[in-house]
């Protein structure tokens, strides 16, 4: 579900700017605003006549603290916000690096944003069912894909900066392969991440139910919105101190960095914290018209 989710924001991210644009021809500044405004008012009218309502109260409620006393939730929203927080370098220093190195168009620079875009739109679907089946199998499935995620960040800001370490040519082809890299990046932070930090929960001994999710939502989400509120700064910093070259550069080695302390703790979780996850379905629903909170946990070793 969170896959498929992650397909329709790409989706709009893809499609918002021409769209966008389209409107700012036919009717300037303002035309836009006022369509996709008026759209927003229609869809919440829609929703509140077509969104079936739940009435079923959770028999066990959820602490915010209860989910922050676990250290795999830290380790796992740490991860998702250094990833959007190194992401920033990108963000800013892009459309420049591109007119600046490669002569191209400030008119055409967006067009490279496609890219990012259309991959994360299909890797995100896919990621999310290969993380669904599976998690069902070995449920630190999730962690190892963002694991993953990190290496590809890391290969993706060597080949946009490109790295002068390693020697890599200024050719806009490596751009654009990095560029596609990033969505799939993407697709393989957010997605797992909340997978991740949903299994941690269950196996740590909170109730599965609405409150507990909507808990992990908003932590979730949370971290996701420092790390976006962080990259630009971020990525402004470090191109104001070291270029668009050494920032990428400086960012690669952030991901190798996260990569490992997200490896070496999964490792120290297996062989020295709390022993290996039993692996189990995601999101199981009883045949009640509420998630089954009395049905026993994992049994932790």
């Amino acid at each position: 579900m969170q896959g498929i989710m992650e397909s329709f924001i790409g989706l709009g991210f893809l499609l918002g700017g021409p769209i966008g644009s389209g409107f700012y021809r036919v009717g300037g500044y303002s035309l836009p605003f006022y369509v996709f405004g008026g759209f927003l008012v229609l869809l919440v009218v829609l929703n509140f006549f077509t969104v079936p309502s739940y009435n079923a109260r959770p028999r066990e409620k959820t602490s915010v603290l209860e989910l922050l006393r676990i250290p795999s939730v830290w380790t796992t929203c740490l991860a998702l916000t250094i990833t959007f927080g190194i992401l920033g370098i990108i963000t800013v220093g892009l459309a420049v690096h591109l007119t600046d190195t490669f002569e191209v168009k400030d008119a055409y620079a967006g067009f490279f944003w496609v890219l990012s875009g259309v991959f994360k739109t299909v890797s995100s679907t896919l990621i999310g069912t290969l993380t669904n089946k599976l998690v069902e199998t070995n449920s630190a499935a999730a962690r190892l894909i963002l694991i993953v995620g990190q290496i590809l960040g890391c290969i993706t800001l060597l080949f946009i900066g490109p790295s002068q370490t390693l020697h890599l040519p200024d050719k806009l082809a490596l751009v654009c392969i990095g560029l596609a890299l990033e969505g799939i990046v993407k697709s393989c932070v957010i997605v797992p991440s909340l997978v991740d930090v949903t299994v941690t929960a269950r196996w740590s001994g909170l109730p599965d139910n609405f409150a507990t999710q909507s808990i992990i939502a908003g932590l979730f989400w949370g971290a996701f919105s420092f790390g976006t509120f962080l990259g630009p700064l971020i990525g402004g910093a470090l191109i104001h101190q070291f270029g668009f070259s050494g920032a990428c550069n400086v960012g690669a080695v952030v991901f190798l960095i996260m990569g490992a302390i997200l490896s070496i703790y999964l490792a120290w979780e297996y062989r020295c914290g709390r022993g290996r996850r039993e692996a189990y379905r995601l999101f199981a629903i009883s045949g009640s018209d509420e998630l089954n909170d009395e049905v026993p946990l994992v049994a932790t070793k």
